[in-house]
């Protein structure tokens, strides 16, 4: 079965607009149904809520019917969330409270725009990539919370035992002085007491309100960078402009000119984008899966110096040429040689940061 015409549509612009205005739809008819005032129309919102749900299940199943690797697109933890969704949304809704519960779920459905947008996955990877490293900024705060609540207790419980007379309670008055709500009144408080107290406060809210604010901060802009640099490898559009360019070479007669990395049909330094590739795949691991477009790539920039015999001095051009020798693709590939292990990817990554420095 020919799916390179389910593979166009799939990934033309018209095709994501459409889809995104049927989730946009699915929004509108959730809202609506809890309107008291729609209840007449809930028979028509029901059939347009199920006539959304064939629309995005006959998306998803272009989708996996074009995809070169079937088995990565089931994989792919993004694809697995959008048929979890599905799946939620094509059970049958029963009555009593059950039915609450399965249309609260179906509200799920609108996180479809996430996977449709790639400025949005970006950010959501970003986020949960940060949770771990969040975790240790929380696990600090709280350390420094009980130390103060410690000494809070220890030193103002006399002079207002309901907000400093135990643990708990001073924890949640640190909590309170944290978000700087009403945190002058208690610091008055205990001052008339203490006229020095205020070091104690002003220390909690620098420590708390601004030095680990600004942790967390740094942490999800380092991970947005990390993800945004991952995502940006060479798009389609990179890959089309480049095989085009390869295969004007090899349509040129064997008497033609060696290629010459510094001219216009270099191609347009493809190293140092195939660099950004291998990096962003390496970073992979052992989900790093090269894909067939990649593979195509490699191939053709192989035949091309073979053919030519190009005498790349550059050495950008001898990492190029030894990344070629160490993977050397068939002309025609099968299904079953469209994916490299995680071990060949980072192998080709060191030797490409090996070479670009000799």
């Amino acid at each position: 079965m020919d799916t390179q015409p389910i593979k166009i549509l799939t990934e033309s612009k018209l095709f994501e607009v459409t889809v995104l205005l049927v989730i946009m739809l699915t929004a509108i008819i959730v809202g609506a149904q809890t309107f008291p005032a729609a209840q007449p129309y809930m028979p028509l919102l029901n059939w347009l809520d199920n006539i959304v749900t064939v629309i995005l299940l006959v998306e998803m199943g272009m989708r996996l019917i074009s995809s070169p690797s079937k088995s990565a697109y089931i994989k792919d933890p993004w694809n697995i969330l959008d048929l979890l969704i599905l799946a939620i949304c094509l059970a049958p809704i029963p009555d009593g409270e059950m039915s609450m519960v399965m249309r609260l779920l179906r509200v799920f459905r609108v996180a479809r725009i996430i996977i449709l947008v790639p400025e949005l996955k970006v950010l959501l990877n970003s986020l949960m990539r940060s949770i771990p490293q969040i975790g240790y900024v929380l696990c600090l705060l709280f350390l420094f919370f009980y130390i103060y609540a410690v000494i809070g207790t220890t030193a103002f419980a006399k002079v207002n035992p309901e907000l400093w007379g135990d643990i708990s309670l001073s924890l949640l008055t640190l909590f309170r002085i944290m978000t700087l709500e009403g945190w002058t009144d208690v610091m008055y408080q205990t001052m008339e007491v203490y006229p020095l107290s205020w070091t104690y406060y002003l220390s909690f809210i620098f420590f708390t309100a601004f030095a680990f604010l600004n942790m967390i901060i740094g942490v999800l802009v380092n991970n947005l960078e990390q993800e945004s640099n991952k995502e940006s490898g060479m798009t389609k559009e990179d890959y089309d402009r480049i095989e085009s360019k390869i295969n004007q070479l090899l349509e040129q007669p064997a008497s033609s000119q060696p290629i010459n990395t510094t001219s216009d049909v270099s191609l347009e330094s493809p190293l140092s984008q195939i660099e950004v590739s291998y990096n962003s795949l390496k970073e992979r691991g052992d989900q790093g899966d090269l894909n067939y477009d990649e593979i195509l790539l490699m191939s053709a920039l192989k035949y091309a110096i073979e053919n030519y015999k190009c005498q790349w001095k550059s050495p950008e051009g001898r990492a190029l040429e030894k990344l070629m020798q160490q993977y050397p693709p068939e002309p025609q590939l099968k299904p079953s040689q469209q994916e490299l292990s995680a071990t060949q990817i980072s192998q080709g990554s060191n030797s490409l940061a090996t070479d670009s420095i000799v």
